[in-house]
């Protein structure tokens, strides 16, 4: 398994198994998953900040009327952003988080 294969592996896991279907009923929000995941997951911070990188690229590569299929189709992930919250911007605000998770660890 590449690099990337690696990669895509964890945010497939990521965005399908934390943010399934019923994601709402197991955490208060978005953030909360992201943290569960972070304390769940006890990344190094190399592979923290692949990830973040990973996020980005998907956030330039796919306008936002692009994102909701994108998300679903190919990640898994259930979440829906409510506005003013867009995709992009909810994949950045993870991104950032994984980073700042980098940091401190």
């Amino acid at each position: 398994m590449t690099h990337s294969d690696t990669t895509s592996a964890v945010l497939k896991q990521f965005f399908g198994a934390y943010f399934h279907e019923d994601w709402t009923l197991d955490a208060a929000d978005s953030r909360a998953v992201v943290e569960e995941f972070l304390t769940d997951g006890k990344l190094p911070p190399t592979q923290l900040l692949t990830l973040a990188t990973a996020i980005d690229q998907i956030t330039t590569a796919h306008s936002e009327l692009e994102l909701p299929s994108v998300m679903f189709d190919k990640w898994g992930a259930y979440y829906r952003p409510v506005a003013p919250e867009t995709y992009a911007s909810w994949l950045t605000e993870i991104a950032e988080r994984f980073r700042q998770a980098a940091r401190d660890r």
